[in-house]
């Protein structure tokens, strides 16, 4: 296995070590070589143990430690596990189905996926070379059968797009809780030459790397994600909704209530959703006409007492439902709703300071020769160029265009307008739920930041869906977590979690006279058991008894 250095060599014990959580783990290096095209020196290390607490190696292939106790008899280490982190895992991962959807559609595989997916989850990376040191001495599905780096690469490679389907199909009956569901997209960088989906477009981390756009469909009711999509990474997030809707009407995904912000908003995408039956509540650009009709008609009524409502988050504001309704051509109309919000705002009349900063940065991209295709209908609408002839040479300058400026001296800036089809419910109810949509902007930081997948490793395209895959599963997992630690009573993050229950450990001692091996139950503290407690809901009391009691295959 290749792979760049990143760890630093041990001068005292000659090895390479790579430590995680405190403890740390031996490679030795094998070969070194030049890569040409990357230009820089690549080396293959090969994992040969742990280093203990004196400094000592202890090998990987586990031998029984044995230790005299009297002249005649002898205890032995028969196996030794973290299982705080992966057995609640299994628990989850059980209790809300996601093992029986799993084997169902990968009836050989399931338990190697599954457990790649706790080694993301209860370490926070997933670079596959280093599972192989993570499992030595975790608990996992598949304990006591190898899984090496390349293993894993052909796992993902190998990872059929039929299956994946089947797994969606079924994962959408067993998880889905029939509420609203939220769909965005985000996109993940990636080093990739040889994917073909990799391209460069709108990076929302600011990386100038191509990458691929990531799309979610998070459901509101049980806060797990659903569904997800992949799109070429040059593909604008209003271009997505249709492949979604159309994979989903594959998949006999009906009755589904979309909640998207206003980047999905277009009117081929509001045909679309009417045309596929299905529901939605889209935020409105306010630079759509339609939009600003509505705002047009309630600005002089909307700040009233009796339009008042109040949050559940303590929140007060105007809101008020236009009479306006949407409609696709002048002989064909859509029964909807377009519900216009607005708060108390001083400056609900001025232009934004959003809007400012961003045409800061554009005179400073233009001024710099920095061109950013994402901004060029800005560069149009508020930029002047000037060109100037200086010793025969021409030179380009931009300035604002004073007037534009003051035009966007918005009478719509502070507002909100969001449409929907569902002419029942009260803007109250819309607006709350379309600000629960943080479920999927949760997801998204959880898979880019507590899985470290800002940037993807894998190379080819067949890789690459992969190891989304199962970023998925392990996607699911975490939202599971937060959905059970919700209304903890205490500081807790996903780190704090995954840092405290690894600590538990399970082991089996054979002393020689008996026959059957004893078992030795780590110690929980109290914050363990209020940590177990919550995620398997269970009472703190019972939370060790019931951890330890938890079987996997």
């Amino acid at each position: 296995m290749v792979i760049l250095i990143t760890m630093k060599k041990d001068e005292k014990t000659g090895y390479y070590i790579n430590e995680v959580n405190g403890r740390r783990y031996a490679y030795i290096q094998k070969a070194h070589v030049w890569n040409k095209e990357k230009k820089q020196a690549e080396t293959s290390l090969e994992y040969v143990g742990r280093i203990d607490e004196d400094g000592r190696l202890v090998p990987k292939k586990r031998h029984l430690v044995k230790a005299e106790t009297s002249e005649d008899t002898k205890l032995s280490i028969v196996d030794q596990n973290r299982v705080g982190m992966v057995r609640v895992l299994w628990n989850i991962a059980t209790g809300i189905g996601l093992v029986e959807t799993l084997k169902a559609a990968f009836p050989n595989t399931w338990a190697t996926i599954l457990s790649i997916a706790f080694y993301y989850v209860s370490s926070g990376r997933n670079a596959a070379y280093l599972y192989p040191s993570w499992q030595e001495d975790h608990e996992s599905p598949i304990k006591g059968r190898s899984l090496d780096g390349p293993d894993i690469t052909r796992l993902f490679s190998t990872m059929e797009e039929a299956r994946r389907k089947e797994f969606l199909k079924r994962w959408r009956n067993a998880a889905s809780s029939g509420k609203p569901c939220f769909n965005d997209i985000t996109s993940i960088s990636s080093y990739s030459k040889e994917n073909e989906m990799v391209e460069f477009g709108y990076n929302r981390d600011h990386e100038d790397l191509p990458q691929i756009n990531l799309g979610l469909v998070v459901d509101s009711g049980s806060k797990l994600p659903l569904h997800y999509h992949v799109h070429d990474g040059d593909i604008r997030d209003v271009s997505t909704l249709e492949h979604v809707m159309k994979e989903g009407f594959a998949f006999n995904m009906k009755n589904m209530l979309f909640v998207m912000d206003k980047g999905f908003y277009a009117k081929h995408n509001i045909n679309s959703m009417y045309s596929f039956s299905y529901q939605f509540i889209v935020a409105m650009p306010l630079s759509s006409g339609k939009a600003k009709a509505a705002i047009d008609e309630v600005r002089s009524s909307i700040r009233h007492p009796s339009n008042i409502i109040v949050t559940s988050n303590g929140e007060a504001v105007y809101a008020k439902t236009s009479s306006l309704q949407y409609w696709s051509n002048e002989d064909f109309h859509w029964p909807c709703r377009i519900h216009v919000y607005t708060s108390d705002n001083e400056d609900a009349g001025r232009r934004g300071m959003k809007l400012d900063m961003k045409l800061a940065e554009c005179f400073r991209e233009l001024n710099a020769g920095d061109w950013n295709e994402a901004h060029v209908a800005l560069y149009a609408k508020y930029f002047d160029m000037n060109v100037e002839t200086v010793d025969g040479v021409e030179k380009k300058t931009y300035s604002y265009k004073e007037k534009a400026l003051e035009n966007a001296e918005s009478h719509y800036t502070g507002y909100l307008a969001i449409v929907t089809d569902q002419v029942d419910l009260t803007s109250r109810e819309v607006l709350e739920i379309y600000r629960s949509k943080d479920a999927v902007e949760k997801a998204f930081y959880d898979l880019k930041n507590e899985q470290d997948a800002k940037r993807l490793g894998t190379h080819s395209a067949k890789a690459m869906d992969g190891k989304l895959f199962t970023l998925f599963i392990s996607s699911i997992l975490i939202s599971e977590i937060r959905r059970r630690m919700d209304g903890f009573d205490g500081q807790w993050t996903l780190n704090s979690i995954r840092t405290s229950l690894d600590k538990i450990t399970f082991s089996k001692v054979k002393i020689e006279h008996l026959k059957k091996a004893k078992e030795l139950k780590g110690l929980v503290s109290k914050t363990q058991r209020e940590y177990l407690a919550k995620l398997l809901e269970c009472l703190p009391s019972e939370a060790a008894d019931k951890l330890f009691s938890i079987q996997m295959p």
